[in-house]
C-alpha cells in the first residue's frame, strides 16, 4: 500500500470511528495541565496487557498540550502534513515521512500544523526491548546503542533520534503496516505489531550504519554491551556470569564490574529482569502451566519463583495470567 492509499484509509477509518479518543469531545479535559497528557498515556499502557499502543495526535491538543514526559518510549510518525516539536530545549520540525524516537522521561511538547496532518504516536513499553528486541538489534549500530543507553545506563546520551523523510522507503512501509495492524486489530495483531516494530528498528539500524560516529555513542568502550545483554536474554534459562564472561573473553570479575559501571545493575539483576519479562510473555500468550513456565525461564524453585514474581509485579503468576491473558 502506498502512503497516499494509507492516508486515505486512515481518513476513512477515523470518519467511521468518530468515538475514538483522539476527538476533541473525549480529549477536552486531557490536556488541561502539564501532567495530564503524561497521565493519559501512562494510563493507556498501565491498563493494557499489550506492549504497543497507538494514538493519533489531534489538532485540538495544540491549545492544551504542555511540556510533559512519559515512562515509555514514544515513536512518532508523520504520514501527512507537518508538526513542530520541542524536545527539551531543541526544536524539531517533522514533515511527511519523518520519524522521531523519544527516550522515556524526556520532556517535550507537540504542535501539529493543520487539521489535515496525520501524526501517529506509537507508545512502547520499555520491557519489550529488554525481553526480545535486543536479540535482533545486536552490534555497534545507532538503534541498539540508543536503546542500551536509554534502558541500562545512567548517561542516556541521546534523548531522541530523528530520521528524515525519503531515507528509507522500507521503514515507511513497515511503520504504516504496523499502524494498520493497531487500527484494525485483526487476529494475532499484538504479536504482529511487535514483529513489525522489530523489523522497523532493524531496517533503521541497517540504513543508519554510517551515522553512528556522528552521534558520538561510546558505550562500554567497544560497544559490546548490547551484544552482552542480548546474549543474557537469549540464554536466560541456564546462563551464568562465568558463561557470559567466557563467551566474550572477559574475566568474570571484570565483566561484572563493567556491567555494574555502565548499567548501574548487577548481572543477577539484569538476568532476573529478563527472566521475569519472559515469564509475563508466557503467562499472557500461552497455555503452558505455571510450573512449565518457571522451568522454561530458568526458575527451578517454584516457591522462589512465586516470591520474586509477586515482589516485582504485586501479583502471583496465576493472578497475573487471569488479569492479562489475551
Amino acid at each position: 500500500m502506498s502512503t497516499r492509499a494509507f492516508n486515505h484509509y486512515v481518513e476513512m477509518y477515523y470518519k467511521e470511528h468518530s468515538d475514538l479518543p483522539d476527538n476533541i469531545d473525549a480529549l477536552k479535559n486531557i490536556y488541561a495541565t502539564p501532567e495530564s497528557t503524561a497521565r493519559l498515556y501512562i494510563n493507556i499502557l498501565s491498563r493494557s496487557p499489550y506492549n504497543i499502543e497507538l494514538i493519533r495526535h489531534p489538532l485540538e491538543a495544540n491549545a492544551r498540550s504542555k511540556q510533559h514526559s512519559h515512562d515509555y518510549f514514544e515513536l512518532m510518525y508523520v504520514s501527512k502534513g507537518s508538526c513542530t516539536q520541542k524536545i527539551g530545549n531543541v526544536q524539531a520540525n517533522l514533515k511527511a515521512g519523518d520519524f522521531c524516537l523519544l527516550n522515556p522521561y524526556v520532556t517535550h511538547v507537540i504542535d501539529i500544523d493543520s487539521p489535515e496532518t496525520f501524526l501517529f504516536n506509537i507508545v512502547i513499553k520499555p520491557s519489550i526491548f529488554r525481553a526480545s528486541f535486543l536479540c535482533m538489534l545486536t552490534g555497534n549500530d545507532l538503534i541498539s546503542n540508543f536503546f542500551v543507553s536509554s534502558l541500562f545506563t545512567e548517561s542516556q546520551q541521546k534523548s531522541f533520534l530523528m530520521f528524515s523523510s525519503g531515507e528509507n522507503v522500507t521503514a515507511v512501509s513497515l511503520i504504516e503496516t504496523l499502524i494498520l495492524e493497531l487500527l484494525d486489530k485483526k487476529m494475532g495483531y499484538p504479536k504482529a505489531t511487535e514483529n513489525y516494530l522489530a523489523l522497523f528498528f532493524l531496517e533503521l539500524a541497517r540504513s543508519q550504519q554510517n551515522r553512528l560516529d556522528q552521534e558520538n555513542f561510546n558505550i562500554m568502550g567497544n560497544n559490546q554491551l548490547s551484544d552482552i545483554l542480548a546474549y543474557i536474554s537469549q540464554h536466560k534459562q541456564d546462563v551464568s556470569l562465568s558463561s557470559v564472561a567466557e563467551h566474550f573473553h572477559y574475566h568474570p570479575k571484570y565483566l561484572s564490574s563493567l556491567i555494574k559501571k555502565y548499567t548501574n545493575k548487577s548481572f543477577s539483576e539484569i538476568l532476573q529482569e529478563s527472566r521475569l519479562q519472559e515469564t509475563c510473555d508466557y503467562l499472557k500468550n500461552t497455555t503452558c502451566t505455571i510450573d512449565e513456565i518457571a522451568q522454561l525461564t530458568g526458575y527451578y524453585d517454584r516457591s522462589y519463583f512465586n516470591r520474586m514474581f509477586k515482589k516485582n509485579f504485586g501479583l502471583t503468576p496465576g493472578e497475573y495470567r487471569k488479569q492479562f491473558s489475551k
